[in-house]
């Protein structure tokens, strides 16, 4: 799969929440924040991954 198979708003939710576990720093935070950037139009290759609801029930 050369794509995330969820939104750009799922993965960043999940990115930080698997990054809390691993590193504190909130300069890891940032560029972690800002790593997908430049690739905004690349999320509407799968649209039918997890969606909002999904997401808060994992991260609850």
């Amino acid at each position: 799969m050369r794509y995330h198979p969820f939104d750009i708003y799922v993965h960043t939710m999940l990115s930080l929440y698997e990054l809390q576990k691993i590193n504190s720093d909130y300069l890891v935070r940032l560029a972690m924040l800002y790593h997908d950037v430049g690739k905004v139009g690349q999320y509407e290759a799968y649209q039918t991954g997890l969606d909002r609801d999904e997401i808060r029930k994992i991260l609850s």
